[in-house]
């Protein structure tokens, strides 16, 4: 029921149990006083007032009055009653929003009624759930940058402590230079990744969209990434036709850049990776295959995840932090499209990305 239908409800009730206990005073009060006004006066005469007509109206007025007192004092009881029923999931919000505001995320609001603040009170609840896997999320996120960097750059300050005490050979110098851009370009890439993944979760990211050919999009990207691959000996086959979406150039590079990067990474010498773009008359579907080291099976389902590095990065010994899947899916459900994987260990991966299509 609707909060305004109840309160009506409500109100009908309290201004009917007046009434009732009125006429239940009037019906036992009248009489009484009528027989009592008998006794004591006698009949009353036709043609004037007397005492008996006094005392039978001021018994009735006192009646009145006594019945109107007792209908007020009911209806406040009932009516504080009914508005503490009413009062009772707001003061719950209220208190709710207190423990939120103090970090609280481990609870729920307990669902008093099906009307408008029954609903209120189921969105809460999701609110609180996500707002608990956030803070989640963020304490992990927070774990996981502080090892990230901490890690490198504890192997920094070991090596440059170590030049400075002069416990590397001078011939060993150069490789521990090395050693340490390395890892100082790890850091560099982690950062751009963060602030990367960052943005594109804020709310001031935007894309700037147009009409753009796809085709001409991926063999863009694969000309950015040849050269690495002719050096793995590594053969990119695409099969490609034109095909017209609304997407940010900038951001549909990244894409693919990122992932032809992931194939490249994970393919072995000699490999073949496979692109393949196919188009009906709602979208278009992008697959990118490689015959690389594949990917465990309970690793599969997380790939999209924030940090999460799975057991082929260490087979790949590659140094990525986790974040360039995050960052493609992102971008991809930002032009509301999709993106899916199948992997079997040892045998390869295949991305699907699918966006809708421009109609020629």
């Amino acid at each position: 029921m609707k909060i305004r239908w109840k309160i009506i409800f409500f109100s009908i009730i309290i201004v009917s149990v007046a009434i009732i206990f009125i006429l239940i005073f009037l019906n036992y009060s009248i009489p009484q006083n009528f027989d009592r006004a008998l006794r004591m006066h006698g009949p009353p005469p036709l043609s004037e007032p007397g005492p008996f007509r006094r005392s039978f109206l001021d018994n009735v007025k006192n009646s009145l009055i006594l019945g109107g007192i007792f209908s007020v004092i009911i209806a406040i009881i009932m009516s504080l009653i009914f508005s503490k029923v009413l009062e009772k999931p707001i003061v719950d919000l209220k208190n709710a929003t207190k423990r939120i505001s103090n970090g609280d995320f481990n609870f729920i609001i307990k669902k008093e009624s099906n009307d408008e603040i029954g609903n209120l009170v189921d969105d809460f609840n999701v609110m609180i759930k996500k707002l608990n896997n956030l803070e989640n999320i963020r304490k992990d996120l927070l774990n996981q940058i502080t090892h990230d960097l901490s890690t490198p750059l504890t192997g920094i300050l070991g090596y440059i402590e170590a030049i400075e005490d002069k416990l590397i050979s001078e011939d060993k110098i150069n490789e521990t230079l090395k050693i340490i851009k390395d890892e100082i370009d790890s850091l560099s890439i982690l950062i751009n990744d963060l602030r990367e993944y960052s943005f594109i979760e804020s709310a001031k990211f935007k894309l700037d969209l147009e009409e753009i050919n796809l085709s001409d999009e991926i063999n863009r990207s694969i000309n950015i990434v040849k050269n690495k691959y002719h050096n793995k000996n590594i053969n990119l086959i695409l099969n490609s036709q034109d095909a017209y979406i609304k997407g940010d150039k900038r951001r549909i590079s990244e894409i693919f850049n990122n992932l032809f990067d992931n194939a490249f990474k994970f393919s072995k010498d000699n490999g073949k990776v496979y692109v393949d773009l196919k188009k009906d008359s709602e979208k278009v579907t992008i697959t990118i295959k490689d015959e690389g080291i594949g990917i465990d099976k309970e690793d599969l389902p997380y790939i999209f995840n924030k940090f999460y590095r799975g057991k082929n990065l260490k087979d790949a010994d590659s140094k990525g932090y986790g974040l360039g899947l995050a960052i493609v899916k992102e971008l991809v459900e930002a032009h509301k499209g999709s993106i899916s994987v199948k992997s079997e260990k040892g045998k390869g991966t295949e991305f699907e990305i699918i966006f809708p299509l421009i109609n020629k």
